[in-house]
């Protein structure tokens, strides 16, 4: 199974609780918590001094989504959705 295609069947409460093999309620604590520690991630891998200007781009396109958008052209930034 392709990557894309494992994403889609968890894009949804069900496929999420099944992701983490637990009940909705717990799935959504869960999802959360993680986005919360994916953030800070990103943001401390884009923040590094070794990485050019291109990969910083490369990995803040990449790792984007439609609420949270990385940008790390000269600083390290991060719009969510409605903070627009």
């Amino acid at each position: 199974m392709n990557i894309s295609r494992a994403i889609l069947e968890h894009a949804s409460l069900p496929g999420v609780a099944q992701f983490y093999d637990c009940n909705r309620s717990n799935a959504v604590a869960f999802a959360c918590e993680d986005v919360s520690k994916l953030v800070r991630a990103v943001r401390h891998v884009l923040e590094r001094d070794d990485l050019t200007r291109e990969q910083r781009r490369e990995i803040a396109e990449t790792l984007s989504t439609r609420a949270v958008t990385f940008d790390g052209e000269t600083s390290v930034t991060v719009t969510r959705k409605g903070d627009e």
